[in-house]
């Protein structure tokens, strides 16, 4: 499992983050208030997952850009902010959070060790079907087409070097 940190100018809502993640069963290994504070702990660290807000120095997007692969941001919206440019290391969830979906986006970050998965046959038309499921749940959060949800699919398997199978069949696992 990824490590995870909150990277917020706001302390009160950062440790508000910290307490949600902790409920879910998360351990948050720290608190950062800027993109530099954050970058600097990403250049020694091989990778984790960033609960995002508003930070002092840079913007989410930026923050995608700059960090190491290995890193992925859930980026915190304030409700009506449309997020406008996307990354495949960037979610965004808009304020106020929807624990659930919340807790779920950051358990799929997490995970990234593909020896964790149990390799069984799958039909087809089932891996189809996973598939499938998988866009249409990116779309929904993202607000993207088709094509790009299965951009976003391709390249956190890349990334994780997790096939593309079992990074759908986590995020349907944890749609259900």
């Amino acid at each position: 499992m990824k490590k995870i940190i909150v990277a917020s100018v706001n302390k009160d809502a950062a440790q508000r983050v910290k307490r949600i993640l902790s409920a879910g069963g998360f351990q948050t290994e720290g608190i950062f208030s800027s993109g530099a504070e954050v970058l600097s702990y990403a250049s020694i660290r091989p990778e984790a997952v960033v609960v995002c807000g508003r930070l002092s120095d840079m913007s989410p997007v930026m923050l995608a850009d700059m960090i190491p692969q290995g890193f992925d941001i859930i980026s915190l919206l304030p409700s009506g902010q449309a997020q406008t440019v996307f990354r495949s290391n960037l979610i965004s969830l808009y304020m106020p959070i929807n624990t659930s979906e919340f807790l779920s986006s950051v358990r799929t970050l997490a995970v990234t060790d593909s020896q964790s998965f149990q390799r069984k046959k799958i039909r087809p038309e089932e891996e189809q079907r996973l598939i499938s499921g998988a866009k249409q749940i990116v779309m929904a959060r993202h607000h993207i087409s088709e094509s790009q949800a299965h951009k976003i699919l391709q390249k956190r398997s890349m990334d994780s070097g997790i096939p593309l199978i079992e990074v759908a069949s986590l995020i349907m696992g944890e749609n259900e």
